[in-house]
C-alpha cells in the first residue's frame, strides 16, 4: 500500500535479534559487576573486623580472636571462612582460644554468598602488647571465573592490606596451600 507506515516482519526480526545480543552481553557484564561488588563488600567486612580486633586488643588490653564460625558462637576448626566468622575477646590467650567456653562475640558475620574464602590459618589472634598478631592470608574467590581472586594479607603487626597480585606479580590464586 502506498503511504503505509510500520515495520516489515524482517525488520522486526532483525531488531529483536540485535536487542537479544546486546541484552545478553549486558547481562554478562551485570553478573560480573554484581559478583565483584559482593567480593568487595565481603572483603570490606573482614577488614573492618580485623581492624576492630586489633584496636580492641590494644585499647582494652585483651586478647582478641578472629576465626571462622558457622554458628556465630564457636570457632570452627577449619580454614574455610565463607560460612561466617566471629570476633571475640578474653583477658588471656588461653581463655580466648578455649572453644568450649562461651565468649561474648564482639562481632559476628553470616555466610558470604557465592564466594569462597580460604585462609592459611585457622584463626588470627591479636595480642594486647607490642602490637603483635598472627600473620596470614585470606583469599576471596567468587564462584564466577571472570572475577579475579583477591587476598587480605595480615602482617605480624596486625595490619591488613588487600592485594590483587602476589609479590611476584602473579594474580592471587583461587586455591590455598594447606601449609
Amino acid at each position: 500500500m502506498p503511504g503505509a507506515r510500520g515495520l516489515s516482519f524482517v525488520e522486526l526480526l532483525v531488531t529483536l535479534v540485535i536487542a537479544t545480543i546486546v541484552g545478553g552481553y549486558a547481562l554478562g557484564i551485570f553478573t560480573t559487576l554484581v559478583a565483584g561488588n559482593r567480593q568487595t563488600g565481603t572483603i570490606n567486612n573482614v577488614v573492618t573486623s580485623l581492624l576492630m580486633a586489633r584496636s580492641h586488643a590494644i585499647t582494652h588490653h585483651e586478647y582478641v580472636l578472629v576465626c571462622p564460625s558457622s554458628d556465630g558462637v564457636r570457632c570452627d576448626n577449619t580454614r574455610e571462612w565463607h560460612h561466617g566468622w566471629l570476633v571475640r575477646a578474653a583477658p588471656t590467650a588461653a581463655d580466648v582460644l578455649d572453644n568450649a567456653a562461651l565468649h561474648t562475640a564482639l562481632r559476628t558475620h553470616q555466610a558470604a554468598p557465592s564466594l569462597t574464602m580460604l585462609a592459611n590459618r585457622d584463626y588470627f589472634l591479636f595480642r594486647p602488647f607490642a602490637r603483635r598478631a598472627t600473620n596470614g592470608t585470606l583469599v576471596f574467590c567468587p564462584d564466577l571465573a571472570s572475577v579475579p581472586g583477591k587476598a587480605i594479607i595480615i602482617s605480624y603487626t596486625g595490619r591488613p592490606r588487600v592485594a590483587r597480585h602476589l609479590s611476584d606479580g602473579r594474580p592471587v590464586p583461587c586455591a590455598m596451600d594447606s601449609g
